[in-house]
């Protein structure tokens, strides 16, 4: 929640607003890895998923783009 913060407060500083009900999160993983990490706790006001369109290219969390091709 304190890096949502940041991100909020680095926004404003450049002019620009965070609109939480577009935001989106995703986490990063190498799935080649076997180790279990345990995921940060869910921000109620973000969505978490899985795969993420940016800029047009869906990438998945192990930043795979199978679903784009």
């Amino acid at each position: 929640m304190a890096e949502l913060e940041n991100v909020e407060q680095w926004s404003r500083t450049n002019n620009l607003v965070l609109n939480r009900s577009k935001s989106l999160e995703i986490i990063f993983s190498d799935k080649r890895q076997k180790h279990c990490f345990q995921q940060p706790p869910l921000i109620s006001t973000i969505k978490r998923v899985t795969t993420i369109k940016i800029l047009g290219v869906f990438i998945s969390g192990t930043m795979s783009v199978t679903e784009h091709i």
